[in-house]
């Protein structure tokens, strides 16, 4: 499922915004954050390991449209959050 992701800085500024593709429940935070620096291709492969950067996901557009969909990414996560989920990836 492709949902949008934007990074931001950890003053708050806006850094990067790119749509990525998950094959994770939305349950599954670590699964998902995983999925999104595997599959992320906006910023560097390493983004992660700096513990500078909030990463806020956010469900599609297109998504909303569908009568099916029951699922929702709407999250925030911290830099320490991310370097922890990320752990032994």
């Amino acid at each position: 499922m492709l949902i949008q992701v934007d990074w931001y800085r950890y003053t708050g500024k806006w850094a990067y915004g790119t749509r990525v593709e998950v094959d994770a429940e939305a349950w599954n935070n670590k699964k998902i954050v995983t999925e999104i620096i595997k599959n992320q291709g906006e910023i560097t492969k390493d983004w992660w390991i700096s513990k500078d950067m909030y990463m806020v996901l956010n469900d599609i557009p297109e998504s909303w449209k569908d009568p099916n969909y029951r699922m929702t990414y709407a999250r925030l996560y911290t830099p320490e959050q991310i370097f922890q989920l990320a752990e032994g990836y």
